[in-house]
């Protein structure tokens, strides 16, 4: 039986069972060409199964990142709406203080009050977002940390694969 570089017999019988493979040193009539192409068939056989392995387990890593990063985002989304609430009930509340309670400000410095107060969120956002990414991107410049390397890219690039399909 042919020998495949980096895959043990086990695998290869198992592959005969399934018929991915077949054995033809049996026959008296294959010559040395055959033997040869049956060696590099049997080895690009392998190299296809270790990939689609690796497929499959980066699928898998995938959906539970997703699962995962699904949960989060859900948590956050009811913790930002609720905090929302919060902030137009003393939104009202800081009303009520100015409108009702307090008469010494001019009614024109309350009015502007409030519309800083009503402009806030829509403010912050933005701000927030700016800062997030830009303090993102200086950590990632300090630690020196390349963005996206997935571990099929550095497969292929490790091999030297002939996969690459870009």
């Amino acid at each position: 039986m042919a020998t495949i570089r980096g895959v043990d017999t086990e695998t290869i019988q198992s592959w005969k069972a399934q018929g991915l493979i077949h054995d033809n040193t049996g026959d008296k009539f294959a010559g040395n060409t055959n033997e040869i192409l049956y060696n590099q068939l049997i080895s690009e056989n392998a190299r296809i199964m270790q990939y689609i392995q690796l497929l499959k387990s980066q699928k898998t890593t995938d959906t539970q990142r997703f699962q995962y990063q699904s949960s989060t985002s859900d948590t956050l989304s009811m913790v930002y709406n609720g905090l929302f609430m919060v902030y137009f009930i003393v939104l009202l509340i800081l009303c009520y203080m100015l409108f009702i309670k307090n008469q010494v400000y001019s009614r024109g410095f309350k009015i502007g009050i409030i519309l800083l107060f009503l402009a806030y969120p829509f403010v912050i956002y933005p701000l927030e977002t700016w800062i997030y990414i830009g303090g993102n991107y200086i950590y990632t410049m300090l630690i020196q940390a390349p963005y996206g390397e997935n571990p099929i890219d550095t497969y292929k690039k490790d091999r030297g694969d002939i996969y690459v399909t870009k």
